[in-house]
């Protein structure tokens, strides 16, 4: 029996793409498309840095050798009148960049539109879909962000994994005095972050795992590291066993112990977050959830509902920034105590981001950040005036969108203006006038 090999099945397709150099057809041909595992057969012709992609191209890591091999790709975009998208896959091409010298990098150019983009059926070109219009979070959302991007449309530019959701680590601002983030599926921030400039090895792994764990509503027992990466112990509190694994991977590494002689293996450590002198591998928050969430579970295999106060524990056993407290909810400390007069009568649009940064988070790193949080909620701001000139603000702390000077102001909010200032915020100001937040699609 013949057994198709990487290198012959290589060959073929060079062969069938070879016979049309100038435009090639987007879809794999069935004697390829029906072979089991065939990426793993096949071998791409260059390896390419996503990092060196041009701005305006998108890097694909599943595009071409019948969606085995990465490339940078050019999509259309509402400028590109002059050339017809399509929405039939059986129509799709891309076209090799004919001035490219260096092979390994050169992008191609497809006739479909940026990801999230409409191709209207009637002109042939690409529209933008309304901004009430939201795709489909995990497949969707994280590639029409990248679309936005690099229309100027957004103010990050997010990692996508092959299948089209968010990559678990996300980074903004600079590589000196960014952050790193870890997120969920959908692009939502969880437990985990680090300044860019040292997150070479973070994988935010850990709260990726445990916020799927969570999201099953499973108690998680794992514990984070403050990065996102897994914390050197780990216990599993139902069989009573602690064990070292790889902060990377999760991967145990070693032997395991019963639970009681969990500060006996070689991974311990006083340094690990949040330990206390006198505490047990549960910590404070995480003990409260654990147990509140055993209860429930008891009482509805039993026939009953169990009413119990709902503990936020971040991924490192430590009280999450938003905690819900009778009829309020409030900013707190690690520790639990409220931060200052951080709180609202129930409401979900609280953050605490700016609370926990200015009054935890930077003083810790010993990094100043003097910025006022918004009242009551801990927030940041939807836009600052720093005195000279001002801008908007994402729900991260970062800063985005046009830096105008700080008369315009006004502008940004979209509110507040004297009339002599509105008639020119937007026109006869720069060449597009000053862009309100609300002008871009997405603040976090």
């Amino acid at each position: 029996m013949f057994r198709p090999t990487a290198v012959t099945l290589t060959f073929y397709l060079a062969a069938i793409l070879v016979v049309n150099t100038s435009a090639q057809s987007f879809k794999c041909p069935d004697l390829l498309s029906k072979i089991p595992d065939r990426c793993d057969k096949l071998e791409c012709r260059h390896e390419v840095d996503k990092n060196l992609c041009a701005k305006d191209t998108i890097y694909i890591p599943n595009f071409s050798l019948c969606e085995c091999c990465p490339q940078c790709v050019r999509f259309l975009t509402p400028q590109d009148v002059r050339t017809a998208c399509t929405n039939e896959e059986s129509e799709v091409v891309w076209t090799p960049d004919p001035d490219c010298v260096d092979d390994s990098q050169c992008a191609v150019q497809v006739n479909k539109c940026l990801p999230g983009l409409i191709c209207n059926d009637f002109n042939h070109t690409c529209e933008l879909p309304p901004k009430d219009e939201i795709p489909e979070h995990e497949s969707g959302e994280c590639m029409f962000r990248k679309s936005l991007f690099r229309l100027e449309l957004t103010h990050w530019d997010p990692d996508c994994e092959a299948d089209g959701s968010f990559a678990p680590k996300q980074c903004k601002g600079t590589h000196y005095d960014g952050e790193c983030f870890c997120v969920n599926r959908a692009g939502t921030r969880i437990f985990g972050r680090e300044w860019r400039i040292q997150a070479e090895n973070q994988t935010c792994a850990c709260s990726r795992k445990v916020s799927e764990l969570r999201a099953r509503s499973l108690i998680a027992t794992l514990h984070c590291a403050p990065d996102g990466n897994y914390e050197p112990l780990q216990c599993d509190t139902d069989s009573g066993i602690c064990y070292c694994v790889d902060p990377d991977t999760g991967k145990m590494d070693g032997s395991s112990v019963p639970q009681y002689q969990w500060k006996n293996l070689p991974c311990f450590s006083v340094n690990l977050t949040n330990w206390e002198e006198d505490g047990k591998y549960l910590r404070k928050c995480e003990s409260a959830f654990a147990g509140g969430r055993e209860l429930q579970i008891f009482g509805k295999e039993h026939g009953t509902s169990v009413e119990m106060r709902e503990f936020k524990c971040d991924y490192d056993g430590s009280y999450a920034p938003v905690q819900i407290a009778s009829t309020n909810t409030q900013c707190v400390f690690k520790n639990g105590t409220r931060i200052k007069d951080y709180f609202k009568p129930n409401d979900k649009a609280m953050t605490c981001n700016c609370a926990r940064d200015s009054e935890e988070y930077y003083p810790f790193h010993k990094r100043p950040l003097s910025l006022p949080c918004q009242m009551r909620t801990g927030n940041y701001d939807i836009a600052y005036d720093f005195g000279s000139h001002a801008s908007c603000m994402d729900s991260d702390g970062f800063l985005y969108g046009d830096m105008v000077p700080s008369t315009y102001f006004c502008c940004l909010l979209k509110e507040g203006c004297a009339p002599v200032i509105e008639q020119s915020c937007y026109t006869n100001v720069t060449e597009l006038g000053y862009k309100p937040c609300d002008y871009w699609r997405y603040r976090n």
